[in-house]
């Protein structure tokens, strides 16, 4: 006997694909004045300011050296080269301050201030040297 097979036919699954939400580009917004006027780093103390880079070197190698960071800021100032010896990161003006007091006394009698890194960045001289 002869049995013919016929195939079934197949059954096809059709899935409806529904179009994905159209997501909106997004707008980039330069920053307000506020958010411009926000201090973006922190603060620092300048120790001294030289004429000669050997003189940074000798001043920097005389800070205290507890993690803190030590950075050189080189400017002209009326013709005149500057090297500001600067130490400390500090989240702000008033924690810097404070840590003039842990400073050595010999530093301190060099009246060390405050100085805003913001500042630094924005000026005509950015450039801060790391030295440690």
């Amino acid at each position: 006997t002869v049995v013919k097979m016929t195939a079934k036919p197949e059954e096809k699954k059709v899935v409806k694909l529904t179009p994905k939400e159209q997501v909106k580009p997004v707008k980039i917004v330069p920053p307000s004045k506020k958010q411009a006027g926000i201090q973006r780093f922190g603060y620092t103390i300048q120790v001294v300011a030289v004429g000669s880079q050997a003189k940074v070197d000798q001043f920097a190698r005389q800070l205290p050296q507890n993690g803190q960071p030590i950075w050189e800021n080189y400017k002209v100032v009326n013709g005149t080269k500057w090297f500001s010896v600067l130490y400390g990161d500090y989240a702000t003006s008033a924690e810097a301050k404070q840590a003039i007091s842990s400073l050595p006394g010999h530093f301190q009698q060099l009246k060390p201030f405050v100085k805003s890194i913001d500042a630094i960045k924005n000026s005509a001289y950015p450039t801060l040297n790391k030295l440690n």
